[in-house]
């Protein structure tokens, strides 16, 4: 099997030998041989990097391509495994031959893969081992029987860390800490003016989603979780180098990301909160393809692998990158009290979740708790002053309480904006209400933009009489929309309208222009959706619906008031 290849970090190379070995046949045998008394004895190799070597006799040492250790890490320890493994003369033994491949990727983002069912296709082939940083991936890894059989042995923990809330120090100091520590209900809790909290994504960061679990609430919960916290935009920094840099007050991480920001002068403390679940524990544990068995040399390699990053020089390693040994002691710089931002004095034990409620938890946040950019763009055209068939309320008013839901449910770092659309208006029948941008972005009035459309939605009208300049509306928007794109969120042009197209002032457009100008302007590097939200049956569905399809959207039709009223949070659960 071949190499994997890297998506997150070059695959970094440690190799290890004994010396020239026989040629041809005759070491085939001997080297079959030499399998059968590593798996029996336990006989030791000696590590070390290839690169390390130049002073050596090339002719003299061998490849060991037939004793190749593929391993995927979780990047926070990629560093110290890779130190861990570069000399560890001190466990050299005569025989044996082994090289060690070090491949860093996301936690979160293998055990996706080693789920997938034979067949469906994985974006590298399988390494023979596997660190991540909490056994909680190993769980989500094994819901499936493909990745139940792709694990095997029982997994050693080479190292620890426990979760934390990374807050900056002087808000903790005046909090209590260190004799007091902050927790995430009390902070989640708090008035948003008090405490700016963010939370990494849960769907790739263990310290995200335990800050999830630790809350357990319904879908309800969840969007209200979802309004108080931040996703703020990381690029190369870590969660608790945010913090350091005032993005956000508080934040959940791990114990290591607040040693090593504190250590490189970030203020920034660990805040130790037992609700948050425990702690990462690194477990070490091997990969076998579907259908084969783990062959004697790998369980042989797999054994020294683990012996190695349990030796003494190894875990000397993890506690100077900021980790705990598996006995829970931290390096010296890091436990020489509040000096260093964390606390010596804590214990870790792993997250204690099952899969099934790790699934449900990701499932309801990517609904409500993820990141968009929408612009809204709503008819006010005279006829949505109307009731729908059956209906008491006005369409107006029903489109009114699903903005006002949309608002109060988005997150402060959420960017929303809201156009309106008829005739009398701008030349291209908009109405450019409030700009899109972060809701919890304050004005030169002092407002936030949630706070500006909470009262401009409050006074929307229907113009009497109003056409419905639906087309060039739309297109409107749609540009804007897309030459303003936001890398990293959901990007959308809702398009809330109960009519058909009709522009008497400018002469109408074809609906085939239309889609043509969405197809040359759709891009597939920022992509922009267009979903569709028709109110009652005076709609041209069928219209809408292609130009949804066009940008990768979706339409939705609501013939009753009641439809109507749960038609905006539906589409936006879907996407």
């Amino acid at each position: 099997m071949a190499p994997p290849a890297s998506r997150h970090a070059a695959s970094r190379h440690a190799a290890v030998d004994s010396g020239k070995g026989p040629p041809g046949a005759l070491k085939r045998v001997l080297g079959a041989l030499l399998a059968f008394v590593v798996l029996v004895a336990g006989a030791v190799a000696i590590l070390s990097r290839l690169d390390s070597a130049d002073s050596a006799d090339p002719q003299a040492r061998p490849t060991c391509a037939a004793h190749t250790v593929r391993l995927t890490v979780d990047p926070a320890i990629e560093d110290a495994v890779l130190e861990a493994t570069a000399d560890l003369s001190d466990l050299a033994g005569a025989q044996g031959c082994l090289a060690v491949d070090v491949d860093a990727r996301p936690s979160a983002e293998v055990a996706a893969e080693l789920s997938r069912p034979a067949g469906v296709g994985l974006a590298t082939s399988l390494p023979d081992a596997w660190l991540p940083d909490s056994s909680i991936w190993l769980r989500v890894a094994r819901r499936t029987d493909a990745g139940a059989a792709r694990l095997v042995r029982t997994p050693d923990s080479v190292a620890t860390s426990p979760i934390v809330l990374a807050v900056r120090r002087a808000q903790a100091e005046a909090s209590g800490w260190p004799g007091a520590q902050l927790t995430w209900a009390d902070l989640v809790s708090s008035p948003i003016d008090q405490w700016r909290l963010g939370v990494p994504d849960p769907q790739v960061a263990t310290s995200g989603l335990a800050a999830l679990l630790a809350v357990d609430a319904d879908s309800a919960g969840y969007a209200t979780l979802g309004r108080r916290l931040e996703l703020p935009a990381t690029g190369e920094r870590s969660p608790a180098g945010v913090v350091g840099a005032g993005d956000v007050d508080a934040m959940p991480t791990a114990e290591y990301d607040v040693a090593r920001t504190a250590a490189a002068g970030g203020d920034v403390v660990a805040s130790y909160d037992p609700a948050l679940g425990g702690g990462l524990d690194f477990p070490l544990i091997g990969i076998t393809p579907d259908g084969e068995p783990v062959s004697a040399q790998v369980a042989a390699d797999l054994e020294l692998l683990t012996t190695a990053l349990l030796s003494p020089s190894a875990q000397s390693r993890f506690r100077e990158a900021g980790l705990r040994d598996v006995a829970g002691a931290l390096a010296e710089p890091y436990a020489e009290g509040s000096t260093s931002g964390v606390l010596a004095d804590q214990v870790t034990a792993p997250l204690d979740v099952g899969s099934a409620k790790v699934a449900e938890t990701l499932k309801t946040w990517s609904s409500v708790g993820r990141r968009a950019r929408l612009l809204v763009l709503l008819d006010l055209s005279g006829s949505m002053a109307e009731t729908l068939p059956g209906g008491e309320v006005a369409k107006i008013d029903l489109a009114r309480e699903s903005l006002r839901e949309l608002i109060a449910a988005s997150a402060p770092d959420s960017d929303l904006g809201l156009w309106t659309f008829t005739t009398g208006a701008a030349s291209d029948g908009t109405d450019r209400v409030v700009e899109i941008g972060p809701l919890g972005e304050q004005g030169a009035d002092g407002d936030s933009r949630r706070d500006t459309l909470e009262v401009v939605v409050g006074g929307l009208s229907p113009v009497p009489d109003g056409g419905t300049p639906l087309y060039r509306a739309l297109l409107s928007a749609y540009s804007a929309a897309l030459s303003d794109y936001a890398f990293g969120r959901y990007n959308a042009v809702v398009v809330v309208t109960d009519g058909r197209d009709a522009d008497d002032t400018q002469g109408p457009l074809a609906e085939e222009e239309v889609i043509d100008r969405l197809r040359q302007q759709y891009d597939g590097m920022r992509p922009v959706e267009i979903i569709a939200l028709a109110y009652g049956e005076e709609v041209d569905f069928d219209v809408l619906r292609q130009f949804a399809d066009v940008t990768g959207g979706a339409a939705y039709q609501g013939l009753t008031q009641d439809e109507v009223g749960t038609m905006l949070r539906e589409a936006l659960s879907n996407t």
